[in-house]
């Protein structure tokens, strides 16, 4: 019994952040739908507020994230390749942080066009296709072949890690330029056409065009990029970053290789036959 405690320690804690990864990906999800949504009220109507929202738009998003994780576990199971808790506990941020970024990029793209909306939104939406996906797929190619070169790596969980987590960002972005964006047409049409989320069956005739830009662009753009482009601040934040490249450079001989056994179990009283 003692010599399965480690083991029956980490196959328990990686039980417990299951909860941990959901609500991990229902505050992103949250964020997400806040963030990508235009929560601005027209015509003294309250239902405007669901035409330009996003909430459904960031439910898919974090969905097809979801989707990518589990198609590259079952994709690689399927050939008998193991997962480890790494993989399990750790591709599901990483992936959710790609994925996330992919999404942003995209929709608010299409929120700061210029194209009129008399033209035809198929034609809309090829313009920001050709703008965004070439990026998407130049950022998401260099990820995958970054994972599949740690692939080569001698030390198993590394290997197996990279593997998982390379398929992953693909499928991510596979299902980003197929799925989301056909989800996010539909989302479009029914923003143009007045229909609230989740009562779409309602047309609301009073809804008018609300500003693109966004309350994080206003800040930044009015305050944050002047305060950083000053004179005195830019010879400040030159300064800081030298000191703190150096400093990190100086340390990085303290940090001790090798793997403890305790780190990978919680203060448990196992600890102490460790």
């Amino acid at each position: 019994m003692a010599e399965r405690s480690i083991q029956d320690e980490i196959d328990r804690e990686s039980q417990s952040d299951v909860f941990t990864i959901l609500i991990s990906y229902i505050f992103m999800f949250a964020y997400v739908a806040f963030a990508l949504g235009q929560y601005q009220v027209t015509g003294n109507n309250l239902a405007t507020l669901l035409v330009h929202s996003k909430i459904m738009l960031g439910a898919a998003g974090v969905l097809i994230v979801a989707l990518s994780v589990t198609s590259s576990i079952g994709l690689y199971a399927f050939y008998g390749i193991p997962a480890t808790t790494i993989v399990l506990e750790v591709q599901p941020f990483l992936v959710l942080a790609v994925g996330v970024d992919n999404i942003f990029i995209f929709v608010q793209a299409y929120q700061r066009a210029e194209e009129p909306l008399s033209e035809p939104l198929h034609l809309r939406i090829s313009h920001i296709s050709g703008e965004v996906i070439p990026s998407m797929l130049l950022s998401s190619l260099s990820e995958c072949l970054c994972f599949f070169v740690g692939a080569l790596s001698s030390m198993p969980a590394v290997k197996v890690f990279s593997l998982y987590a390379a398929l992953a960002i693909f499928f991510n972005f596979f299902l980003q330029i197929t799925c989301f964006l056909a989800i996010f047409i539909v989302d479009v049409r029914r923003q143009e056409s007045g229909r609230p989320e989740v009562c779409c069956c309602r047309r609301i005739t009073t809804v008018e065009s609300v500003n693109s830009d966004g309350y994080m662009l206003y800040l930044f753009s009015n305050y944050y990029a002047p305060f950083l482009l000053s004179k005195y601040v830019r010879i400040i934040v030159i300064f800081l970053f030298a000191g703190w490249l150096s400093s990190s450079f100086a340390v990085m001989g303290n940090i001790p290789l090798g793997f403890d056994q305790k780190m990978a179990v919680p203060e448990v009283p196992l600890h102490s036959f460790v």
